[in-house]
């Protein structure tokens, strides 16, 4: 289901006219009539509040699927990752202490980046901000799409889910760092843990993106994860 749908639907269930989201979110009606009518998108930063105003997850706004294959995919990823279920989640701050991620890197533009990710929205949003950086942007909905395009297309970086139904991207990233070791790869995740954020890392991941992110950070962090070489 198209985000703006998932906003439309939730907003009626619990009562609320677009004028009050509207001033909730310090935006306009005609705003939020643009997005329910998908002739526009949220901002990235209103994600987090907007999903808490209408009583749904981020993953659920986002439109992430909860089928069996998900299921699936979750056990696997348990199987990864081991630690506690309840463990807290990393601020980006606290990743970025884990990744060696250090600002400053000098703008990187024309590479060739894949987006893999099951919402659209989300692969929709990356394209808005990194195309206007120079970047040419290819997208996949799974793990399997991904290992497909990357056998055709010229590649400088994957920005990688995890929690993606048919191939997670967990094993996404293990069958892509086997096939092509020097490719770079950014996780771009609400899994925020630290047992996530190790374990991709002891994968092969060269960064990692907690979700929701700010435009410039993941710029940043894209520029900073091109210009590094592995250690």
């Amino acid at each position: 289901m198209y985000i703006g749908e998932m906003i439309r639907q939730y907003r009626e269930r619990k009562g609320i006219t677009q004028k009050t989201l509207a001033e909730e979110l310090s935006v306009t009606p005609q705003a939020v009539s643009r997005w329910e009518n998908g002739i526009s998108l949220p901002d990235i930063e209103v994600l987090p509040k907007l999903a808490h105003l209408l009583h749904i997850s981020i993953d659920g706004l986002l439109g992430y699927q909860n089928g069996n294959e998900t299921k699936i995919s979750e056990e696997e990823m348990e199987s990864l990752v081991g630690g506690t279920p309840d463990e807290p989640v990393l601020s980006q701050n606290q990743i970025d202490v884990i990744t060696g991620y250090l600002p400053g890197a000098e703008k990187v533009s024309g590479k060739k980046i894949l987006a893999i990710d099951d919402s659209a929205f989300m692969r929709m949003m990356l394209e808005n901000i990194l195309t206007p950086n120079g970047h040419t942007i290819s997208q996949a909905e799974d793990g399997k799409e991904a290992l497909e395009i990357l056998t055709n297309k010229d590649i400088a970086l994957c920005l990688l889910d995890i929690a993606m139904p048919n191939m997670n991207g967990l094993n996404t990233l293990k069958e892509i760092k086997k096939t092509y070791p020097d490719l770079k790869v950014t996780m771009l995740s609400a899994r925020c843990q630290e047992r996530y954020v190790r374990t991709a890392l002891n994968l092969g991941a060269d960064g990692f993106i907690a979700k929701p992110f700010q435009p410039q950070g993941l710029i940043d962090r894209i520029n900073h994860c091109l210009q590094t070489e592995k250690l």
